[in-house]
Parts: C-alpha cells; sequence; structure tokens
C-alpha cells in the first residue's frame, strides 16, 4: 500500500509477473473494456445519470467517461510498449506483501498521530507491538529496513 493510503500493484492478488504477450493481451482487452464502459455511460438517458449522482459518491458520471477514455489510451499505449520489452525474469524470495503492507500502513499511522518520520526507535517499537497484535511472524527490523528503501525511491 502507498504512503497515501491507496494500493500499489503489488498488493494486488495477481500481482505476479507474467510474460509480455500474456500482459499485453490484457492491457488490450482493458482498452476494448474502458472503450466500450465510457461509449455506454455516455449514450445513456438523463434518468439512469441523474440518479447514479444522486447514490453515487463519484460526482457526476459523465466526468467518468473522460476517465475511461484516458484509461483506455493508456491501456492501448502500453500494450504497444510493453511488446517491445524483454520478459522480466523475477528472482530471490518471495516478498512478504502482508508484512509490508502493515508495515506501510503503520507508517503512515505512525506520521499521522505523532507527525514525525517512520523511523528511529520509537516506530520500530510502535512497529512490533503491531506486528505482535496482528500475529505477523516478519521482521521488523527487516520491514523497516525495506520501508526506508521504498521511501527513498
Amino acid at each position: 500500500m502507498s504512503m497515501c493510503g491507496f494500493a500499489t500493484v503489488n498488493d494486488l492478488a495477481r500481482a505476479n509477473s507474467t510474460s509480455t504477450t500474456q500482459a499485453a493481451a490484457e492491457l488490450q482487452e482493458l482498452h476494448g473494456l474502458a472503450t466500450k464502459l465510457s461509449r455506454h455511460i455516455a449514450g445513456m438517458h438523463r434518468t439512469a445519470l441523474a440518479a447514479i449522482e444522486q447514490h453515487g459518491r463519484c460526482g457526476h458520471p459523465l466526468g467518468l467517461t473522460e476517465e475511461l477514455a484516458i484509461l483506455a489510451w493508456a491501456a492501448k499505449r502500453s500494450a504497444q510498449s510493453v511488446m517491445t520489452e524483454p520478459d522480466e525474469v523475477v528472482t530471490g524470495r518471495p516478498q512478504k506483501r502482508v508484512a509490508q503492507m502493515r508495515t506501510d500502513i503503520a507508517a503512515d499511522s505512525y506520521s499521522r498521530i505523532t507527525g514525525r518520520e517512520p523511523a528511529g526507535k520509537h516506530f520500530a517499537r510502535f512497529l512490533a507491538d503491531i506486528f505482535k497484535i496482528l500475529g505477523e511472524k516478519a521482521s521488523v527490523a527487516g520491514q523497516i529496513k525495506a520501508l526506508e528503501k521504498r521511501l527513498a525511491k
């Protein structure tokens, strides 16, 4: 999870790597679906759009058509570019994604509560307490080191 509270690609269940051919196929499918949904929303009647606007939390649904068009364009461009990249070879131990997500959330909470950066012995104690409560077996020191690397990027 990013420091802003949004999920990142690595938080997704299917975030494992795949071939460039498979990735391109997924991006092509996304392009088609986003385009189709954008056109569907643009063609809806006022009564249906007003009902969505009244009960939804996303504002006016026609604003979504622009976002979907941008997503469709990005998917199409990405599908073209991913085919020119070599397949990624993943090596090493698998990352502890749940521990990483818990560390990121704890770091964000620590910063909000204390107004300080998530570092030092106070943050380590804070994270250790959270890991203990959640039954997390990952190393606190290792997760802090990995967090520092992610924040340095």
